[in-house]
């Protein structure tokens, strides 16, 4: 069975009866139905979409493919610590060894993917605008 956020596709509707009636309460009932269902297939394409992009979001990216921007802040994985940490790939200010971490400086070499970090939590955010905000500009 194949991944439905593989290919972002539902499967077929099945046709459940076929509707032979004049215009009448059954008829309205089936067209009511018929109406929430789709809606109901609407969100759900709309929610695998989402989730399908925040599943790209936090997937790690190889080296090999890509490389964050100059001075870029990054959560990086170092194959010989077996963990992750934060590290600024700095190739035009330290072209050796271009990764700097929190630890060691520019062990570079062992650094084999790398993801953006997370957004900060709202609050912080809005603790860091407030802060810089003077008294007559709170509304």
């Amino acid at each position: 069975m194949s991944n439905p956020l593989d290919t972002q596709e539902l499967p077929p509707r099945p046709v459940l009866w076929s509707v032979s009636v004049q215009d009448g309460p059954f008829q309205t009932y089936v067209r009511g139905v018929t109406e929430y269902c789709e809606e109901m297939e609407r969100q759900l394409r709309d929610a695998l979409a989402r989730l399908s992009a925040m599943e790209k979001e936090n997937q790690y990216i190889s080296v090999d493919q890509e490389l964050p921007e100059d001075g870029e802040r990054v959560l990086v994985w170092k194959a010989n610590a077996e963990r992750e940490h934060i590290a600024t790939y700095e190739p035009t200010r330290y072209i050796s060894f271009p990764w700097r971490d929190q630890f060691n400086g520019g062990d570079g070499y062992s650094i084999s993917h790398w993801r953006p970090l997370p957004a900060p939590p709202r609050e912080a955010l809005v603790e860091q605008v407030s802060a810089h905000l003077s008294p007559e500009d709170n509304v």
